[in-house]
C-alpha cells in the first residue's frame, strides 16, 4: 500500500494532477482510492463524476471520494459531537445551530488525516491518492497534526491521564456538562491514530509527497516556501510536476514572452528541487475534464512510467553521535538562513523558518542536554548538544 499526496500553490492544478495519477494507476491495475479533501467539489467537476462522502466507484479499480467534515464527525466521532453539543445546549445554543457549531475549526484537517489514515490500514486499496489542496491548506494540515501530537506528548508525560488534566478547565464551567468515559476514550484514540498518520505520512517506504508547481516567479516563490514546510515536518517530496507548460511546438508570438518565463522558472526549480526529479504536463488544448481526458493527460506526464513507485527518497530528522557529544540534524530546505530562528524549552525545540513553525520533541538520547551551537547550509539545520562533561 502506498499513499500519494499532491499539494501546491492555489490554482496550480493539484485537483487535475491527482486525478491523472489515480486514473493511471487504476489503469495499471493497482485497487485506486482518489481523496477529495477540500471543501469544494471540484474533484468531482475534474472527474465529471458524482461523488459522495464515502467512496463511489468510478471504472475498472479507480474509487473516489470528497470528504464532509459533517458527516466523518456523525458517523466516527459521535460520543465527542454528542458531548460538544450538549456542551453549546448548556449554553443557552439553539440545538439546530449547535449541530453545525459541533463541527470545529480545523476539524476539516482533522478529517482528512484520520480518513486517509483509515483507508491506507483497511486492505482495500493498493494506492491511495491524496488531493491535498492549496499549499496553505497542506500546511495547515500537517502543523494541525505536529500540534496534536505535542499536546499528546505532553498531556501523556509521567503517566497523567487525559481526563485529569481535562479536570481543572471543565470545573471552571460551573455546571457544564463533563466529557463521559466513552468521549475521553474516543479523544484519545484520535491522538493515538494522529501518531499513526505522523508515521505514515513520514516514511517514504509508504508515502510520497508531489508538488505541483506552475510556472511563473511568484509561483516559483511560493512553491520553495511548501517546500521548507514540506521538509521540516519530514514529509518524503519525491516529485515535483511542472503543471501546463506551453508546448514547444506552439510558436504564435503572443506567447513568446510566457514561454521564456516558462523555461527560466524550469531552470530555478531544477536548481531547487535537485536531485528531486521534474515532470511536466502540458498545457491542454481543452479543459481536462472527465477520464478519458485525464487518460491522456496521463500519458503525457507519465509515459510508460508506474506513478505509484517512489521516485527520490526524502530525509529525515537524523541524531548522530560524536565523540564530544550529538549533532540533530533537520531538514529545513530551501529556507533564507536570516528566517530561521532556534530555541529549546525542556526536552522541546521550536524550529522557526519565516512564518512555519514546528516544534520537535527531543529524541530519548538527547534528554538532559542543551542545544549549544547552530549551523544551517541552506538544506539542513544541524543543532549541536555537547555532553555535559563538555559543555
Amino acid at each position: 500500500m502506498r499513499v500519494l499526496l499532491y499539494t501546491g500553490k492555489g490554482g496550480a492544478g493539484t485537483t487535475t494532477v491527482a486525478a491523472t495519477t489515480a486514473v493511471r494507476c487504476a489503469a495499471m491495475g493497482s485497487r485506486t482510492l482518489l481523496l477529495g479533501t477540500g471543501a469544494a467539489p471540484s474533484l468531482a467537476e475534474v472527474l465529471d463524476q458524482e461523488l459522495g462522502p464515502e467512496p463511489v466507484a468510478l471504472s475498472g479499480c479507480l474509487w473516489a471520494r470528497q470528504l464532509d467534515a459533517a458527516h466523518e464527525t456523525r458517523t466516527k466521532w459521535g460520543a465527542i459531537e454528542g458531548w460538544l453539543r450538549e456542551l453549546l445546549a448548556w449554553g443557552g445554543i439553539d440545538p439546530a445551530v449547535g449541530a453545525d457549531l459541533a463541527v470545529l475549526p480545523g476539524m476539516d484537517d482533522l478529517v482528512a488525516l484520520l480518513a486517509m489514515l483509515d483507508h491506507a490500514e483497511s486492505g482495500r486499496y493498493d494506492i491511495v491518492v491524496v488531493d491535498g489542496g492549496p499549499a496553505a491548506a497542506t500546511t495547515r494540515l500537517l502543523a494541525l497534526l505536529d500540534t496534536a501530537l505535542r499536546w499528546r506528548r505532553r498531556t501523556t508525560a509521567g503517566g497523567k491521564p487525559l481526563a485529569r488534566l481535562a479536570r481543572p478547565w471543565i470545573a471552571r464551567l460551573h455546571g457544564a456538562p463533563a466529557p463521559s468515559a466513552e468521549t475521553r476514550e474516543s479523544a484519545g484514540e484520535v491522538l493515538d491514530r494522529l501518531g499513526r498518520v505522523q508515521a505514515l505520512l513520514t516514511d517514504s517506504r509508504t508515502s510520497s509527497v508531489r508538488v505541483v508547481a506552475p510556472l511563473g516567479r511568484l509561483a516559483v516563490s511560493e512553491t520553495r516556501r511548501l517546500y521548507t514546510a514540506l521538509s521540516l515536518y519530514g514529509c518524503p517530496v519525491d516529485l515535483v510536476v511542472c503543471n501546463r507548460v506551453i508546448p514547444a511546438q506552439i510558436s504564435d508570438p503572443y506567447v513568446t514572452a510566457w514561454k521564456a518565463v516558462q523555461s527560466e522558472s524550469v531552470r530555478v526549480i531544477e536548481e531547487m528541487f535537485s536531485p528531486i526529479p521534474l515532470r511536466f504536463m502540458p498545457l491542454m488544448e481543452v479543459e481536462p475534464v472527465g477520464i478519458a481526458l485525464l487518460a491522456r493527460m496521463a500519458d503525457a506526464l507519465y509515459g510508460d512510467h508506474d506513478p505509484a513507485m517512489a521516485l527520490h527518497e526524502g530525509s529525515a530528522i537524523t541524531v548522530t553521535a560524536g565523540p564530544s557529544g550529538f549533532t540533530l540534524a533537520v531538514p529545513l530546505a530551501l529556507a533564507r538562513k536570516d528566517e530561521v530562528t532556534v530555541s529549546q524549552s525542556g526536552d522541546e525545540l521550536e524550529v522557526r523558518a519565516g512564518s512555519i513553525r514546528r516544534v520537535i520533541g527531543m529524541p530519548s538520547m538527547l534528554s538532559g542536554l542543551s542545544c549549544r551551537t547552530a549551523q544551517f547550509d541552506g538544506m539542513v539545520l544541524r543543532l549541536g548538544f555537547p555532553r555535559d562533561h563538555d559543555a
